[in-house]
C-alpha cells in the first residue's frame, strides 16, 4: 500500500469551514498542533453529581416522611372491620376511623404485593400519606425497604436526577439542564444516556433509539438477514472472515484490497469519501408498486442494520487489539525499552478509537430516519470522512510496529476533530 493512500489532506472537504471556530481546539496558543486535550472542547461532555441512593435518602426523608394530619382517639369503639372492641383509631382527613391493628395488616399486605405508592383508605380513594404508611409497616425491615422504594420512585420522576441501570444504586443528578448527555457508571462500567437509560447513543435521538432498537428486534425483518462474519474476495472468490475492527480488507490469496462493507476497491475509497456509507435508493425507472415498495424500505433498513451491526462488531474486535497493545507497552518497559510515558499514545489512540467508532456506530440509526434534504447530503459527507480516518487509524494501530508514533497521534487528533464536528452540528447540547 502506497504511503500517500491515507494523505489526510487528499480528503479535506470545504464542508468543514463552516463548522469550525476560528481558533482550532487543538492549537495552543503559540499555534502548534495537537497540543491541547483531546476531551476539553468534546459535545459529549455532560456535568453531573455523584451521590449513592443513601445520601440521597437522608436528604429526601425528612421532607417526604414529614407529619401530615391523622386524627387519633383513645375512645373505646367497636371497629368496622375487625368487629373488636378498641381504642387505638387512627383515621385521615376523610375521617374514616379504623384501628391500629386492622391498618397495620391492611397496609403490609399493600406493600407486599408491590402496590405501594398508592394506596388508598380503606373505605374510599383517599390516598394514604408516606408516614402514615411507614408508621403502620409491621417490621423494621419493611419500613427500610419503603422509604428506599419512595426515594426511588421520586428520583425516576425528577428530571434532574437518574438512577444507574446498572446494579449499583448510584444517583446522578444534572448540575444544569437535563439533557440526553453521556453518564459514566465507573462502578458498573456502563456509559448510558441520562434521559432514557439506553446506552449512550450520539447522535442519534432518544426517539429514533427506542424506534431502531423496537425495529432490530423485530426477527421478521432481521432473523433470515443479517450478515454473517465471512464474505468472498470480489476478485478471487476466497473465503474470508473478518477477524480485526478495520474495514481495510486484504485477501491473503490474492493481495486484492478491498473494503469490507461495499466488496469495492480500498483505493476507490480516497477520492469517493466512503460512498458505500451513502444509502442510494431505487432508480426513478423502476415501477412504483407495494411489492417494489416494500421491497426498497427492506433494502434500506438491512443497508444500515449491517454497517450498524459491522461497527459493532468491530468495537468487540479492536478491544482484543487494545488488548495487544498494552501488552506490547508493557513488555517495552519491562525490556528497559522507554517508560510508559514514551507509550502511552498507542493506548490514547485504542481509546480514541474506541469512541469515534461508537459514534459512528450511532450514525447510521441516525441516517435510517432522517429526511431526504441537502443537509442530509452534508450529514452523509461527514459522516463518511469520519468512517475513512477511523479506518486509517485503526490499519495503523493493527500495524502499529511499522507506523511511527507522529503519524498515529496525527491521525488520532484528525479522528477526535472529525467526531467532535460531527456531533457539534448533529447533537448539540441545546437538545432536550
Amino acid at each position: 500500500m502506497s504511503e500517500n493512500e491515507y494523505d489526510s489532506d487528499a480528503i479535506d472537504d470545504d464542508c468543514y469551514d463552516t463548522y469550525y471556530d476560528d481558533k482550532d481546539p487543538f492549537q495552543d496558543d503559540n499555534n502548534n498542533n495537537y497540543t491541547t486535550n483531546v476531551t476539553s472542547n468534546d459535545p459529549e461532555q455532560f456535568e453531573y453529581i455523584v451521590n449513592t441512593i443513601k445520601e440521597v435518602q437522608t436528604r429526601f426523608e425528612p421532607i417526604v416522611f414529614s407529619n401530615s394530619y391523622i386524627c387519633t382517639s383513645s375512645s373505646p369503639a367497636i371497629c368496622s372491620i375487625c368487629f373488636k372492641n378498641q381504642t387505638n383509631f387512627q383515621s385521615l382527613i376523610c375521617n374514616h376511623a379504623f384501628c391500629h391493628d386492622c391498618w397495620s395488616q391492611y397496609i403490609d399486605t399493600k406493600f407486599l404485593s408491590n402496590n405501594y405508592l398508592n394506596i388508598e383508605c380503606m373505605k374510599c380513594d383517599l390516598r394514604i400519606p408516606q408516614n402514615f404508611v411507614l408508621e403502620h409497616l409491621s417490621s423494621d425491615k419493611n419500613k427500610e425497604s419503603y422509604k428506599k422504594l419512595v426515594v426511588k420512585s421520586m428520583i425516576e420522576n425528577n428530571p434532574q436526577m437518574t438512577l444507574c441501570p446498572g446494579t449499583c444504586e448510584r444517583v446522578f443528578q444534572a448540575i444544569d439542564k437535563p439533557i440526553p448527555g453521556k453518564v459514566e457508571c465507573e462502578l458498573c462500567n456502563l456509559k448510558f444516556c441520562f434521559q432514557c437509560l439506553l446506552s449512550y447513543h450520539a447522535p442519534a435521538s432518544c426517539d429514533i433509539m427506542r424506534n431502531w432498537l423496537n425495529k432490530c428486534r423485530d426477527d421478521s425483518e432481521t432473523a433470515n438477514y443479517i450478515s454473517a462474519n465471512t464474505k468472498d474476495c470480489p476478485k478471487c472468490n476466497v473465503c474470508i472472515e473478518k477477524n480485526g475492527g478495520c474495514n481495510h480488507m486484504c485477501c491473503f490469496a490474492c493481495s486484492y484490497h478491498f473494503c469490507w462493507m461495499c466488496l469495492e476497491c480500498w483505493k476507490t475509497h480516497e477520492n469517493n469519501y466512503y460512498e458505500c456509507s451513502k444509502y442510494r435508493g431505487q432508480l426513478q425507472s423502476q415501477p412504483e408498486t407495494k411489492q417494489n415498495r416494500a421491497r426498497e424500505a427492506l433494502k434500506k433498513y438491512l443497508h444500515y442494520f449491517e454497517r450498524w451491526d459491522n461497527h459493532q462488531r468491530s468495537l468487540k474486535l479492536e478491544e482484543q487489539t487494545r488488548a495487544k497493545l498494552l501488552e506490547k507497552i508493557e513488555q517495552n518497559i519491562n525490556a528497559q525499552n522507554g517508560t510508559y510515558i514514551d507509550w502511552q499514545y498507542l493506548e490514547k489512540a485504542a481509546d480514541s478509537l474506541a469512541k469515534a467508532r461508537y459514534t459512528l456506530m450511532y450514525t447510521y440509526p441516525y441516517a435510517y430516519y432522517q429526511e431526504d434534504t441537502v443537509d442530509r447530503s452534508l450529514f452523509e459527507n461527514i459522516q463518511a470522512q469520519l468512517e475513512v480516518e477511523i479506518e486509517n487509524l485503526s490499519y495503523q494501530l493493527e500495524r502499529s510496529i511499522t507506523h511511527n508514533r507522529g503519524d498515529i497521534e496525527n491521525q488520532r487528533h484528525i479522528v477526535e476533530r472529525r467526531r467532535q464536528t460531527l456531533l457539534l452540528k448533529y447533537f448539540p447540547k441545546s437538545n432536550s
